[in-house]
């Protein structure tokens, strides 16, 4: 089957990515929800929950940030590789790029603080255990996307017939990822 247009966003591959993005967003939103359930549901059981809390660290607003502008990058290399653009379109993704590198760098610096201010010797609480499992599952995300991200990179420099496509599925991801963020 041909693409119908000179980028090859309407091509069969393009379909089947769009499938699998799709399912690949149904699997996390369960895995999130779930643990977001089990989080609420064993809050009430746990007495280690209501020891004092640490405060969480600044370094989450930058994270926030980061995802928001890796998000808002990545669409505009998508619409930019839309529209042909190829180099403008790998300077787009390459920002977004960056940003995921700065979120995750973000993320290490939070973690570092929170077991800084740890006292010694004492039992980590359910609320921290529930802390660093869903950002630590959010920056297994982040790494992963980083890999598709670097595809629909090369794509982009390369101006290669799926770029607008792979550019597209890879906006739809951290899209999706902020989201849930």
């Amino acid at each position: 089957m041909e693409a119908t247009d000179r980028k090859g966003a309407d091509s069969p591959l393009v379909g089947v990515g769009s499938f699998g993005l799709m399912l690949f967003q149904v699997a996390l939103s369960v895995l999130f929800a779930s643990t977001v359930v089990a989080t609420w549901y064993f809050r009430d059981q746990a007495a280690a929950w209501s020891d004092s809390r640490p405060s969480l660290p600044v370094g989450l607003w930058v994270a926030t940030a980061m995802l928001g502008f890796l998000s808002y990058f990545a669409e505009q290399g998508a619409r930019r590789s839309a529209r042909g653009h190829g180099a403008s379109a790998h300077r787009a993704i390459l920002a977004a790029g960056a940003c995921a590198l700065i979120f995750l760098a973000a993320q290490t610096w939070n973690w570092s603080e929170l077991l800084a201010h740890r006292p010694r010797g004492e039992h980590i609480s359910f609320y921290e255990f529930n802390f660093y499992l869903l950002t630590l599952l959010h920056a297994f995300h982040v790494l992963g996307g980083m890999v598709y991200l670097v595809l629909a990179l090369l794509q982009a420099k390369s101006a290669a017939p799926r770029a607008a496509g792979m550019a597209r599925l890879n906006a739809a991801y951290w899209h999706f990822l902020a989201g849930v963020w």
